[in-house]
Order: structure tokens, then sequence, then C-alpha cells
């Protein structure tokens, strides 16, 4: 699950310090005894640490435990607070920060950070051969899988096209490239019902989505509210609504020997694989789990269009 960092009015004044921090600590550029001694240092009398979510305050705790007494009593103040409140807030996830509104984006996961970087291999060869490799994204969400996969292939390296049917979350994922340095000119989020967004002409290297896929009478219930608004969820009466659109529909949009890269269910995933081949007969279909630690994990599925 990605990390809460704080709310909006906090965020404003301390994102780039607790980014950096997280960053190099994630990356293992940062000792720990050292980004523990920086998080000291922000938890100064003059620093709002209260007004942090209580999400990220207990992952400080957890990361680091042997924070002085008093910084870990504010870290742990008024945990009774939920921290899916529909206050807007800044999520760690890898070494990206995305901007998370609960009820308009889901909460970004790591799952889709891996998804992201599932791309460069598939755009290795068109990395380096130019012009830079096109990539459409089919939902973008709160523009997590954007993020790691402008991270991982370098943003000047690709053109990076986005649709995303709430404006809402367009708004929130634009906020999200700009917070992780990605520039409008090489990072492009559009408001519109998937492939709508594209001129009618576009042909891309990569089409990447994680689409809704929970089944509708899932996606009501009271435990999806509390994860996000079905629209972000619900897949059709039987998950699949997406996945079919996505393949039908890119076929205009693929280039020839282009890649499909969906992030799929374990228990979707021989019907879209199915799919797929029924869409592209002599197309190459790979999976590969994106958590191999976790049982039941979320797989990336790439299809490969003849």
């Amino acid at each position: 699950m990605g990390r809460i960092l704080g709310d909006h009015s906090a965020t404003d004044s301390i994102a780039l310090g607790l980014r950096e921090i997280a960053r190099q600590h994630y990356l293992g550029e940062m000792p720990p005894e050292l980004a523990k001694h920086r998080i000291q240092t922000l938890a100064n009398p003059n620093f709002p640490v209260r007004s942090l979510s209580f999400a990220f305050r207990r992952l400080l705790y957890q990361t680091f435990p042997g924070l002085d007494p008093a910084v870990q009593a504010e870290l742990f103040h008024l945990g009774q607070v939920d921290p899916r409140c529909r206050i807007p807030s800044v999520v760690q996830t890898g070494d990206s920060l995305l901007r998370h509104i609960p009820g308009t984006t889901l909460l970004p996961t790591r799952t889709s950070y891996r998804l992201g970087q599932c791309a460069r291999p598939l755009l290795n060869g068109a990395l380096y051969e130019g012009p830079r490799p096109k990539v459409f994204e089919f939902g973008v969400g709160s523009g997590i899988v954007a993020a790691s996969l402008l991270r991982d292939c370098g943003e000047e390296a690709v053109e990076y096209f986005g649709g995303e049917l709430d404006p809402s979350a367009a708004r929130a994922a634009k906020e999200s490239m700009r917070w992780n340095g990605f520039r409008p000119e090489t990072c492009s989020v559009s408001v519109g019902d998937g492939f709508a967004v594209l001129p009618r002409d576009a042909k891309m290297d990569l089409i990447v989505s994680n689409p809704p896929y929970w089944i509708s009478r899932g996606a009501k219930s009271p435990k999806a509210r509390t994860l996000g608004p079905a629209l972000a969820l619900d897949g059709g009466e039987d998950g699949t609504v997406f996945y079919s659109r996505i393949l039908k529909e890119g076929a205009g949009y693929i280039k020839a020997g282009g890649h499909f890269l969906l992030q799929v269910p374990l228990p979707l995933v021989d019907r879209i694989t199915e799919m797929a081949q029924a869409e592209y007969p002599a197309s190459v279909v790979s999976r590969a789990a994106l958590e191999p630690q976790r049982e039941g994990s979320d797989v990336a599925l790439v299809v490969q269009a003849a």
C-alpha cells in the first residue's frame, strides 16, 4: 500500500523534504540513522507533526522505532483518526509522490508501481533506436503507473499520453506529475473516455492500464465504498468490460509489434488471456506476478500485437 504523507496544508511546506528522505531511504542511499535524524529535525516544535496523517505517523514510528519518545507521542497522537476521510493527501509509493483524494482516486499501491516498471523491457528497443516510443495509459487515476514508468524509462525517453474519464482524478494526476518534476510537454493527461482523447491516426508502442475489474455487485458494496468510487472499481458484470474495450478498441491505436501491458487480478488472468488471443490470434501473451512474494498477487499480462 502507498504511504500517506500528509494533508494538503502540511504538504505544501514539507513535501520536498519528506520526498527526498523517503526516496534516499527507499533506494538505500541514506542510512536509517541519518534518515531518523532528519525526521527528528523535521519534528521540532515549529513543525506541525500533528497535521501529518495518522497513517504516515504510524509508518514513521514503525520504520524508525528509536525516535525520541516525545516525537513518538506526537506520531501516535489522534490515533483514532480515520485516514480514509475526504482530505486530499500525498502518498509516497516507491520513489514517487501521488496526489490522493479519497472518494475520487484509489489509494496508489506498490503493485501498480511495479506495473509501471514493467514497461521498460517492452520499450527497450524503441528507447534506443528513436524516435521516442509513444505510451498511452487507459485510465490514469492518481498517476502511479505514469510516475513509475516515467521515472524508470526517463521522462525525456518516451512520449506519454494518458486518458482519464473523471476530471477530478485527472487533476490529481496532473498535480502528481508536477510534484514529481515531470513536465506537461512530456506527460500529457487529458479528460475523456479511453482512446477518445487520442487523435484518430495515433499509433502507440505501448498501451498500459490497470482498469476497474471488480464485478458490478461488489463495486457497489459497503466495503468497496471505503476503497474508492464505483467508477474506479466497477468492471461490469464479470469484471472484464474494460479489458475487452482496451483490447478491441486498442487495435486501432497499437503499432504492429507493439504491446499491451495490463494489470489483471489472478482469477481473471486465463479469461483475459483468451480474450487477447481471440482479438490478436498471432499475438504473444506472457504473464508475471507483480508481487511474487505475495500469494494471489495481481499479474502483469503482456500482449504483443502481431
